[in-house]
């Protein structure tokens, strides 16, 4: 299983943009995905302690088929 998402809080006093969107994160924090080119700039974040992780989330992508037939 690999981390794809974190629950993610600015650091006191750090204002931090999403690159995707350019609004501001939350000070209460907020999930970022931690893959692809928007996880390389998460984990810089964290690196250089403008962030902390609070509650690491691993998630399994599943896919789900479901049969409008069935009875339950």
């Amino acid at each position: 299983m690999k981390l794809i998402s974190a629950f993610l809080v600015p650091n006191p006093g750090m204002i931090i943009r999403d690159p995707g969107t350019k609004k501001i994160v939350l000070a209460g924090g907020e999930i970022k995905i931690m893959v692809g080119k928007d996880g390389r700039y998460w984990k810089r974040r964290l690196k250089d302690g403008d962030m902390t992780i609070k509650n690491m989330t691993p998630v399994r992508s599943r896919k789900t088929v479901v049969n409008k037939g069935e009875k339950s």
